[in-house]
């Protein structure tokens, strides 16, 4: 399992390399995004009732894709983010995640993966879920139909510390999965003029419970620079 990690993350750090050769390597192009996010997230831990809060954050990013030459073409973006709980009380918690995805197209669909390096922490009422450090590997399968873009995936995550409980696949109740905690996601988007509105929705779980996401996002397609035009996929 350990080996097959390093694959990814290697995999994922390699595919890094074409979003900053910008000027280097001919046949690549990129576009950057900012975007505020708006979530709402249902916690059912594995005993007592379920909690729900509501979280502010925000996503900026670069999306680079390969041109001139025939499908499968490559692309792939590179992305940090942050999000912080605004209920009070026992309800709290933050994320933040710095990740670099990477596959091919063959136009109107394709997939990518690649590492998610993550840190976050959260207080549900009585069940804690301690601060920790990790890296997931999202595969993701996208489909363009314009002016829409719709995707679902999956992703297995590992902790880099032993301050917090590993799910255990045997025992507990719910859908298959693998690694310290699992989730699978799913979303969609519209295209209109230089804005994109999308929404998701995710099911994680970990060996305190089930969390359910939903959020809804607004990008500004080019609002850290100009990268050139792009026609094809967005990405989550």
């Amino acid at each position: 399992m350990n080996r097959l990690l390093g694959l990814f993350v290697l995999a994922g750090m390699t595919a890094g390399m074409p979003a900053l050769a910008k000027g280097k390597k001919k046949g690549w192009k990129n576009q950057t995004y900012l975007r505020p996010s708006l979530g709402g997230t249902t916690f059912t831990p594995e005993t007592g009732d379920p909690v729900s809060v509501v979280s502010v954050g925000a996503v900026a990013g670069i999306q680079y894709w390969e041109r001139g030459r025939r499908y499968p073409k490559m692309r792939g973006h590179a992305r940090a983010s942050g999000a912080y709980v605004m209920s009070g009380g026992p309800l709290s918690g933050f994320e933040a995640r710095l990740g670099n995805f990477m596959g091919p197209t063959w136009g109107k669909i394709g997939f990518t993966v690649g590492p998610d390096f993550f840190y976050n922490q959260y207080q549900y009422g009585p069940t804690t879920i301690p601060a920790t450090g990790g890296v997931g590997t999202p595969l993701t399968v996208d489909s363009v139909l314009d002016p829409f873009t719709l995707y679902a995936g999956l992703e297995p995550s590992w902790y880099f510390n032993d301050v917090r409980e590993r799910r255990d696949w045997v025992s507990q109740d719910g859908l298959p999965g693998f690694g310290h905690e699992f989730a699978y996601f799913a979303g969609a988007a519209i295209s209109i003029g230089s804005w994109t509105l999308g929404g998701s929705i995710r099911h994680s779980m970990t060996a305190y419970g089930n969390q359910n996401s939903y959020g809804i996002t607004a990008n500004v397609q080019g609002a850290l620079g100009k990268g050139g035009k792009r026609s094809g996929k967005g990405r989550r």
